[in-house]
This record gives structure tokens, C-alpha cells and sequence, in this order.
């Protein structure tokens, strides 16, 4: 980080709620990373737990800047917005406890945008990590590919049929001016489903304000584990009894967003949100069926694929096939890159790594 990308201020915020050790492991990370400006946390937890927390910001207060708001449990999304409010930094980014959020990457977003004034969002590139037992601390098991994708049509419509229909991933952990932010999250708090109301109306919104950049380098690093927040999948939430109330006020806000920003007909801005909600719902039913299915009646044994049977069996193979897979695509793996030392996403992946270890 140089002085040109700190003076832009990222501010950090996270909900967090009976879960120290997550909140406790990503304050270390942050303070062993020298992190400029302020993590502020909206904590639910009960007595014991944020006593807990509230000592490690205690130890850690010459090294970071912690903004400690004790919130009322039962609302993330509410807690989320009062954070907001406090924000001084002019961009601002959204992180779970149990997530990470790479530093460097953060003020290359910040710069970006401010050189880059069609642009509303940044981000880094994603992965999501597994730690042994599903615990805070452990061994490293699993790193996946989380893709995200620029979005770079001029036409406000086109990216958010873009955003919906090709790209419908959650970019709440963009980069984005705190004060959007906050107003987008303000306009969607009247919607009852939690997964529209805190990813996919905000997201939405941010995609009709302006472009989105995916950046190349280390940003987003999400733990999957048992304890993750788990929403209604898309059937219940279209069968849901506050599904008609819901979409009558994402039509009405979407509507009234595309309207402001391209100054179109009011008759056209609806079947804009018609067709881009219409093809999001089916994709969403296409691809979720067969998960439900494989929850509800898991096969016997889980088949092994013949590809990694062979790797397994031949190591040579799998060493030779990462040094010509360069000249056959180029294509990102970077669930393998950010564990070589040549890479360069390495020097920003491994303080995570070493921060599993406690």
C-alpha cells in the first residue's frame, strides 16, 4: 500500500454474533497486516462472548483501529446499515467474521474507482477455503475457485440483465463509496426475504448505479464450513407467502432506478425487470434442483473421477500438466496458483495460511 491508495480510506465492516474466535483470527490478520483504517463490528453476542472480544480489541489497540458497536440480535441486515452510518473512510467494504479480505487488493479497488468514475464496484478475484473439522483454526483442506466477473456495458439495463441472468454472484464484499452503499442497503430493508434484502436487491442496485471491476489479484477469501449462514433456497422463497409483497417492491425500486438512470418509459424499465428476474428465477431452478435432490437422497458413494483417480495414481502426470496448461489456455485456477511461490497471488494468500495456525 502506497501513500496515494491509503489516502482514499477503506473502512471494514462485520456483523458478528457468538462467534469470537472467527471475529478474534481476522482482527490478528488485519493487525499483523498493518491495516490503515477502521474494522467496524456490530456484535450480537451474548455476555461471555463479547467480553471475549472486547479484550483482544483491548490488546490489539496500538496496532489497529476498531469501531466496537454492541447491536441487538435478530437483524443482520439492520446491523449492517447502523455500521454504515458510522463509516468514516469513503469507501467501505462488506466481510462475514469467518472471511478475509486482502488489503492490498482493497486499496487497488479504491484507487480504481477513483480514477474510474463509471465504475460504482471493485473487487478482487475470490476463492473459498475449507480449515480442518470445520474449525477456526487448523490445517488448510480445500481451496476452490469463487469466480466474480466484470460487468462493463454503458447501458444501465444491460448490466443488470447481465448481473441476474450470466453473473448472479453476491458482491456485497465489493469496494464501493460508503455513503451508496449505505443507501442501497437503506432501500432494500423493506423487503422480507433476508437473501434479497442483504445480496441480491443491494448487488442489483449497485449494477444499474455503474460498471463493475473485477481486479487481478487476491481479494474475497470465504470460509466454507457447517456453521454458515444458510437462507431459503429459491423454491421456498417463490413459495413463500411474502414472495407477491416482495417482488411488487423489487419491481417498484428496481423500476424507479432504471428509470433515474437512463431516463426510459416506465412501461419498458418494468418488462426490463420482468425479463431480468423471469430469466434469474429459472436459472436459479435449473441449478438448485439437482443439489436439493442430491441433499434429500445423497447416492451411496460418492464416484471418484477418472481424472483425479490418475492423478492420484500418476503424480508425474499432474506435474507435467501444470507446466503445458499455460500454453493450452489461459484460463485462471487460482486455487492452485495461490499456494506456488512463483505466483503472484502468493505474497497476499499466505498470511491467510498462517493466520489458520493461530
Amino acid at each position: 500500500m502506497n501513500k496515494a491508495t491509503k489516502n482514499y480510506g477503506v473502512g471494514i465492516i462485520v456483523p458478528t454474533m457468538n462467534r469470537p474466535d472467527f471475529m478474534i483470527r481476522q482482527l490478528n490478520y488485519y493487525a499483523n497486516l498493518n491495516y490503515p483504517d477502521t474494522i467496524y463490528i456490530g456484535d450480537s453476542s451474548q455476555r461471555e462472548n463479547a467480553i471475549k472480544l472486547r479484550n483482544e480489541i483491548q490488546r490489539l489497540r496500538d496496532k489497529l483501529k476498531v469501531d466496537y458497536q454492541p447491536y441487538p440480535a435478530g437483524d443482520g441486515v439492520k446491523c449492517i446499515i447502523h455500521l454504515l452510518t458510522c463509516v468514516r473512510e469513503k469507501y467501505v467494504t462488506f466481510i462475514g467474521d469467518d472471511d478475509y479480505q486482502v488489503p492490498n487488493t482493497l486499496y487497488a479497488c479504491a484507487e480504481f474507482l477513483e480514477n474510474n468514475k463509471d465504475y460504482e464496484t471493485a473487487m478482487g478475484q475470490s476463492v473459498t477455503i475449507r480449515v480442518e473439522n470445520d474449525k477456526t483454526y487448523g490445517k488448510l483442506t480445500e481451496i476452490h475457485d469463487y469466480p466474480r466477473y466484470s460487468i462493463k456495458s454503458n447501458s444501465a439495463s444491460e448490466r443488470l440483465l447481465d448481473y441476474l441472468v450470466k453473473y448472479s454472484a453476491s458482491i456485497v464484499a465489493a469496494v464501493l463509496p460508503a455513503q451508496h452503499m449505505l443507501k442501497y442497503f437503506q432501500n432494500s430493508y423493506i423487503i422480507k426475504d433476508l437473501g434479497i434484502k442483504g445480496e441480491l436487491l443491494p448487488c442489483s442496485l449497485m449494477m444499474i448505479a455503474g460498471k463493475s471491476k473485477i481486479l487481478d489479484g487476491i481479494g474475497l477469501v470465504r470460509q466454507i464450513h457447517a456453521e454458515n449462514l444458510k437462507l431459503f433456497d429459491i423454491f421456498d422463497q417463490i413459495t413463500s407467502p411474502d414472495w407477491p409483497e416482495s417482488y411488487a417492491l423489487i419491481k417498484k425500486i428496481l423500476t424507479d432506478a432504471l428509470i433515474e438512470k437512463e431516463n426510459i418509459c416506465p412501461e419498458i424499465a418494468v418488462e426490463i425487470v420482468k425479463k431480468c428476474f423471469w430469466a434469474n428465477i429459472n436459472n436459479q431452478l435449473t441449478t438448485f434442483y439437482p443439489q436439493y435432490l442430491g441433499l434429500i437422497s445423497p447416492p451411496l458413494k460418492k464416484k471418484t473421477k477418472i481424472r483425479t483417480e490418475i492423478a492420484k495414481q500418476l503424480p508425474f502426470l499432474k506435474k507435467l500438466y501444470r507446466m503445458v496448461r499455460p500454453l493450452l489456455t489461459d484460463k485462471q485456477q487460482l486455487h492452485y496458483e495461490v499456494l506456488q511461490p512463483n505466483s503472484k497471488y502468493y505474497k497476499d494468500f499466505q498470511p491467510i495460511v498462517k493466520s489458520l495456525s493461530k
